[in-house]
């Protein structure tokens, strides 16, 4: 389950940046062929890992652009 959750994650992310960065999910949902659950669980993943953020009044979806990974975490995820 957790790789499935990665996998949309990145989708998901890609999906932002093709759509200039906002998105609602009704619109993730047409656009990825995957459950809803799980798109939630991705987005849920990415809000708290802080590259995506939700507008409470809006509803949408957007990509933090000033996000820096830590060259840390990039090192050990490659290395995995």
């Amino acid at each position: 389950m957790m790789t499935q959750i990665g996998i949309v994650a990145g989708e998901i992310i890609t999906v932002l940046e093709s759509k200039g960065g906002v998105i609602t999910l009704d619109e993730l949902v047409i656009r990825l062929d995957e459950p809803k659950d799980l798109i939630k669980m991705s987005l849920g993943w990415l809000i708290r890992e802080g590259l995506v953020f939700i507008d409470e009044r809006t509803k949408k979806f957007s990509l933090n652009r000033t996000y820096k990974m830590d060259p840390d975490y990039v090192n050990y995820a490659v290395n995995i």
